[in-house]
This record gives C-alpha cells, sequence and structure tokens, in this order.
C-alpha cells in the first residue's frame, strides 16, 4: 500500500507507544541510531529529502550545532507524555522558539508504557 504524502505510517511511530528505556548510555546510542535510521527510510520512502544526525543528549545544545549549517523553516520537539517530559517541564519548545527564532511543534506521545 502506498503511503500518502505526510501520513505517518505505523512503523515510524512504534517508537511513541512501545518505546523501552534504555539500560545504558551505549545501548541508548544503538537504540537511537536504530530509530533514526528507521525514521529517515520511512521519511525517504514519503519522498521527502530528510537527513540526519545523533547530537548531545542536551537538546538545545544540539540544535546550536547544526543551525550553522543548515536552514530551517521549523524545529519540531517529539517527546514523551506530558506527565513524564523532562523536555516539556523544562520547557524546551519555548526557550528553543526565543533561541533561534522558529516556530516550534510540539509531539507529545499519549502513553507510557
Amino acid at each position: 500500500m502506498a503511503a500518502a504524502a505526510g501520513v505517518l505510517q505505523p512503523r515510524m511511530t512504534w517508537w511513541m507507544s512501545d518505546y523501552r528505556g534504555p539500560a545504558t548510555d551505549q545501548e541508548a546510542s544503538t537504540q537511537a541510531r536504530q530509530r533514526l535510521g528507521q525514521m529517515l527510510a520511512d521519511v525517504d520512502a514519503l519522498g521527502v529529502p530528510a537527513e540526519g544526525d545523533l547530537g548531545s543528549a542536551q537538546p538545545l545544545e544540539a540544535m546550536e550545532r547544526v543551525f550553522p549549517d543548515h536552514r530551517f523553516d521549523e524545529i519540531i520537539v517529539a517527546t514523551l507524555p506530558r506527565t513524564v517530559s523532562r523536555w516539556l517541564r523544562a520547557h524546551l519548545p519555548h526557550r528553543a522558539e526565543r533561541r533561534f527564532g522558529l516556530p516550534v511543534m510540539t509531539i507529545a506521545t499519549k502513553r507510557w508504557p
């Protein structure tokens, strides 16, 4: 079945409901690389050019490092449910919007295992 442009397919959203936290930093990096690879492949299958890389565990620092080499129209913050999200408790979307002057869309999952 062909995917409609811009529609996330089920395998692209597995991490939103089935994610289990890693036991070690090495495991976290391995999981992140796997998720990134799958997401980039799925976005590419939709015909949308995309690239990605692992950055700092500090999200604003990671954003700061990529901005000099790229042009962005928007920042998308995908995070855990509001009840457990450290990024939302730290006001990351608002801080990113102020720092970079771009609109920020926040996507929070609805459930946590």
